[in-house]
C-alpha cells in the first residue's frame, strides 16, 4: 500500500546509550522538537511505531512509550488503524514563530528581566572555594571538628520524629531558635526571646527579608562607606537607593547626611572592612538619631565573637530601648560558610511579618542542619570550638602583624584591631591598590583593594587582609611574594 504523500520521512538519529536520559525520552524529545521547530507540520502523518522501531533500532515497546507521552501532552493525535498525525490543535503561527523568533525573543527577555543582575557577578566573586592567603572573611576549615558534626548529623536523622520531616515552621526549628537565643543573650547581650529568632539561609537572605518587610522600592538606605559589598549589592538589587555614610575614628558618621534614610546598615562591633569598633557614645547617638527620625538600624554582627582583648563588645541591639534595631548573625565565620544558616532577631510586633516573608521565600530551612546545629550548640561543642579558635586566631594575628612589620614595613601600615578575622593594610606612597592587588592575585595572593569597597571615590588606598584562616607557613610565604612584587613595581 502506498504511503500517504503527507507522511514525514524520519531523519537519521543516533541513540546515546551512555546518556542518563532514558532512550524513550530521547525519542520523545526528538519528535517533540521536530514538531515545535516546524520540521513536522500540523496534520502530517508519522511513520508507524514498527517502522520507527526498525529505523531507530529500538524495541517497539520503547517507541510506544515515547508516543504515549506525546499523545498525553497533545503533540500528536490519531486512532489505531488510521495512523498517527501531528496534532491539528497546535497553532501554525506558534510553530512558525518558534524557529524564527526564539533567539531574538529570549534575548529581549534576558535584557529586560535579568541582565541588570549580571553586574553583581565577576570572576573573583565566582571563585568561592579559593581559600588562600590573604582572602578575608573565611575561617580555618582545617580546624573545624567535622567528625563531631558528621556524628550529629547522623544522630539527628535517627532521632527526629516523623512529623519533623514535613513542612516545619518558616521561622525555623524551635529547639535551634531556643539555643541561639540562649547563646546570644549571654555572649552578645542581645535582648530577645526564641520567638523573635528567624532562621535564614545566611546573612544574604536575612538582608533580602529585611528589604521585603521593612522597605519599599526606591527607599534610601544609609550604608557604611567603605562597607561590605555583599550586603550593598543585595540592597541595591532590591531596588533601594544607597546613601553613603562616612566612617571616622568613632565609627559610623551619620549626622551630616543630607538625605532622609529609611534604614541604616551598620557593623558596629567590627566594621567591615576598616575594622573600627564603634564607641559607646557613637552607639547611643546612633540609636537616638534613628529613633527620632523613625529609621530602622540593621546591625550586622558577622564576626564579633572573635575579640582578642577582653570580652566581646555588647551588641547595639542590647542597648536599644526604642525597638529600632534588627540584629543579624551568622554561623559562617565560627563554623563554616557552606552551612548557610544565619538568623535575625526582630521586634515582637514584626515576628509574623518576617515569618510570612520567610515562608514566601523558601518555605522553611533544611531540618537536618538545623537540628544538628542545635545539638552542636546545646552540647557545648560550639563554645569549645569558639574558645579554641579565638586562641589560635589571636596567635596568627600576632604572627601576621610581626611578619608584615618585618618584611613589608616599607610598603604597608597595618590598622590596629582587636576583633575579627581581617585587617587593613594602608599602602604607602599613595600607590594604586587595584593595580597592586591585581599583581598579587596573578601570583596566588588574594588581597582585595580597599578602594573597591567604597561608594564614593578618591579615598585612601589599601588592601583588605584576612589572616585567621592561614598557617604561619602560608603567611610567611605569601608575605615574601608580596615583598618581591612591591620591590619590582
Amino acid at each position: 500500500m502506498a504511503k500517504s504523500k503527507s507522511e514525514f520521512i524520519f531523519p537519521s538519529f543516533e541513540i546515546n546509550g551512555e546518556s542518563e536520559i532514558p532512550v524513550y525520552r530521547q525519542i520523545y524529545d526528538l519528535i517533540r522538537n521536530l514538531i515545535l521547530n516546524g520540521t513536522i507540520r500540523s496534520g502530517q502523518r508519522l511513520p508507524s511505531s514498527r517502522e520507527l522501531a526498525e529505523k531507530l533500532k529500538v524495541s517497539r515497546t520503547t517507541i510506544l512509550q515515547s508516543l504515549d507521552d506525546l499523545f498525553s501532552e497533545g503533540y500528536i493525535e490519531g486512532k489505531t488503524g488510521s495512523g498517527t498525525f501531528v496534532s491539528s490543535k497546535i497553532p501554525e503561527s506558534f510553530i512558525n514563530s518558534i524557529s524564527a523568533n526564539r533567539t531574538t525573543r529570549n534575548k529581549k527577555l534576558v535584557n529586560k528581566k535579568s541582565s541588570r543582575l549580571n553586574k553583581y557577578l565577576d570572576a573573583e566573586k565566582l571563585d568561592y572555594n579559593k581559600f588562600q592567603p590573604f582572602k578575608p572573611g573565611v575561617p580555618d576549615l582545617n580546624n573545624f571538628p567535622f567528625s563531631i558534626w558528621s556524628k550529629l548529623l547522623a544522630n539527628v536523622s535517627n532521632e527526629l520524629s516523623p512529623k519533623e520531616f514535613g513542612y516545619g515552621s518558616a521561622a525555623g526549628y524551635k529547639p535551634l531558635r531556643i539555643a541561639i537565643a540562649n547563646h546570644i543573650r549571654i555572649s552578645r547581650s542581645v535582648k530577645c526571646e526564641p520567638e523573635q529568632i528567624i532562621i535564614t539561609g545566611g546573612s544574604q537572605q536575612g538582608i533580602d527579608l529585611i528589604c521585603r518587610v521593612l522597605l519599599e522600592r526606591g527607599n534610601n538606605v544609609g550604608f557604611e562607606d567603605p562597607g561590605y559589598p555583599g550586603a550593598r549589592d543585595i540592597i541595591g538589587a532590591a531596588g533601594m537607593n544607597i546613601v553613603p555614610l562616612q566612617m571616622d575614628e568613632e565609627g559610623l558618621s551619620f549626622k551630616d547626611v543630607k538625605k532622609k534614610c529609611d534604614l541604616i546598615y551598620a557593623t558596629p562591633s567590627h566594621q567591615y572592612p576598616l575594622g573600627i569598633t564603634m564607641t559607646l557614645n557613637r552607639r547611643l547617638e546612633l540609636i537616638d538619631y534613628a529613633s527620632s527620625k523613625n529609621i530602622w538600624i540593621l546591625e550586622d554582627d558577622y564576626d564579633s565573637e572573635y575579640r582578642y582583648d577582653g570580652h566581646p563588645i555588647s551588641s547595639l541591639q542590647g542597648i536599644d530601648e526604642y525597638g529600632c534595631v534588627i540584629y543579624m548573625g551568622t554561623f559562617s565565620k565560627v563554623m563554616f560558610p557552606g552551612l548557610r544558616i544565619g538568623y535575625l532577631v526582630v521586634p515582637e510586633n514584626l515576628i509574623e511579618s518576617f515569618t510570612a516573608a520567610k515562608l514566601l521565600s523558601d518555605r522553611n530551612s533544611p531540618i537536618f542542619e538545623q537540628a544538628a546545629l542545635q545539638k552542636f550548640i546545646s552540647d557545648g561543642h560550639f563554645g569549645r570550638h569558639l574558645r579554641k579558635m579565638r586562641i589560635l586566631y589571636e596567635q596568627r594575628k600576632k604572627f601576621f602583624y610581626e611578619a608584615v612589620e618585618k618584611h613589608l614595613n616599607k610598603y604597608l601600615n597595618l590598622h590596629k584591631t582587636e576583633t575579627g578575622l581581617h585587617t587593613v593594610g594602608w599602602l604607602k606612597n599613595n600607590r594604586s591598590d587595584r593595580k597592586i592587588a591585581k599583581h598579587f592575585f596573578e601570583n596566588g595572593v588574594i588581597t582585595p583593594p580597599l578602594s573597591s569597597y567604597y561608594i564614593d571615590k578618591g579615598k585612601k588606598t589599601g588592601l583588605v587582609l584576612g589572616y585567621a584562616a592561614y598557617s604561619e607557613k602560608q603567611i610567611i610565604s605569601s608575605i615574601k611574594i608580596m615583598k618581591e612584587i612591591l620591590q619590582s613595581k
